[in-house]
């Protein structure tokens, strides 16, 4: 074979070739650089904060909860958060349940999950504790408030808003600060407005969409909205989704008028209606705490239908409270909880759990070598009052001693 010689024009452009090429690969591997959170102990974090005289950022989460988990894979990583809590902050991640979380949550009186905190090199708090997952704007907006820097306030928000604002942006935002300042969550009127104040492009974007169909209730604006528009919103065609929905929009404190309710959305939404509603009469027996027949009927459905939604927890909270449980209910409860195991496992609630129901499902020896294959987890836990039966059950199986009957502990 001849090889052509390459000439000048040529070799410059396959030269350009290249370094395109390069650049497009350098640009696909190259990630976004979220906030870097400092590892070691609290003593540890304030003398860091003492050398680089910088003020410290705590998020306090919990391995159970969800919107931790959301800021954690979402908001943190974002690099204009990581450019500038990296810049601003030590920053710092406490397990509120395990090690020194307790104690630095009683400290900083740690009230619910995600737990937002500010504080200066001395560990004392620049400013209110936040609660609840933010979004990138209004965590920047946290970290420049706890600098002292100039940001609008609450009181600002409320001028503004006596003085006649509605323009959409500026509502959300007023609503936002107002629940960060005075806890008060926005009403359906309030809600509807608004909604109705955003234009006709921005009703129908994604994060408006999932917002407005979860805000609907029999009666109220959102329901007619989404009963209206059925094309437009894609969680109906969700089977599971759409039987969660339907109980949502239903819900009322009295069993007459809930029944009534799914009367009425059955015949607004007869796609899934006899399966919500069969899905309805089998959790009244739940409801009623009247778990061994309870059991084996949402067993039934779902091996006629796919899970329900909240599948899982509905099922392990029916077989644990049930003492004499049928071993193969018990065994069904294990194989759901297993899967969640395999996504993550370092959630000890749903650790123990699946422990738990192979024990009284009778596969003693291999509950025995899960406890064992996680034992580092459980001692993690020794001394957590809510995970007290969580631990114990571990316990008690390694060592081959009876379990007693599951009870939820709280999470707040």
């Amino acid at each position: 074979m001849v090889f052509k010689p390459i000439n000048a024009k040529e070799m410059k452009r396959l030269i350009l070739i290249l370094s395109v090429a390069i650049s497009v690969v350098a640009c696909a591997q190259q990630k976004e650089q979220g906030i870097e959170f400092f590892h070691g102990s609290f003593k540890e974090v304030l003398a860091e904060a003492e050398k680089q005289n910088k003020a410290v950022f705590i998020d306090f989460y919990t391995k159970w909860c969800g919107p931790c988990k959301v800021m954690a894979k979402g908001t943190f990583t974002k690099q204009e958060v990581g450019d500038f809590y990296n810049k601003n902050f030590i920053n710092y991640k406490v397990d509120a349940e395990v090690g020194e979380g307790p104690e630095l949550a009683k400290k900083y009186e740690v009230k619910g999950f995600p737990t937002l905190v500010f504080i200066d090199k001395d560990g004392n708090a620049l400013i209110n504790h936040a609660i609840g997952a933010k979004n990138v704007e209004q965590l920047i907006e946290l970290g420049r408030k706890a600098l002292g820097e100039e940001v609008k306030d609450f009181a600002w928000y409320q001028a503004e808003y006596d003085k006649g604002n509605r323009d959409a942006g500026f509502l959300k935002k007023y609503y936002e600060a107002r629940a960060e300042e005075q806890r008060i969550a926005m009403s359906q009127e309030e809600s509807w407005d608004l909604y109705q104040a955003y234009s006709e492009e921005e009703k129908w974007q994604p994060e408006n969409v999932e917002d407005a169909f979860w805000k609907a209730n029999v009666g109220n604006n959102f329901y007619e909205l989404v009963k209206n528009n059925k094309d437009k919103f894609p969680q109906l065609k969700n089977a599971p989704l759409h039987i969660r929905w339907f109980h949502h929009v239903a819900a009322h404190p009295e069993s007459a008028v809930k029944k009534r309710n799914l009367e009425q959305v059955a015949k607004d939404f007869p796609e899934y209606a006899d399966q919500a509603l069969e899905l309805y009469k089998i959790e009244q027996y739940r409801m009623e705490e009247k778990y061994a027949e309870y059991i084996p009927l949402i067993i039934a459905y779902a091996d006629k239908y796919g899970e329900p939604m909240d599948y899982n927890l509905m099922l392990m909270t029916s077989v644990n409270r049930t003492i004499d449980v049928k071993p193969e209910h018990a065994l069904h409860a294990a194989k759901y909880f297993k899967q969640i195991i395999d996504e993550d496992d370092t959630h000890f609630y749903t650790m123990s759990g699946y422990a738990y129901c192979l024990h009284i499902g009778g596969e003693k020896e291999e509950a025995i070598q899960f406890v064992k294959k996680y034992r580092s987890l459980t001692d993690q836990y020794a001394s957590n009052k809510k995970m007290q039966w969580c631990y114990e059950t571990m316990i008690n199986i390694e060592n081959g001693e009876d379990v007693v009957p599951f009870y939820i502990p709280d999470m707040n």
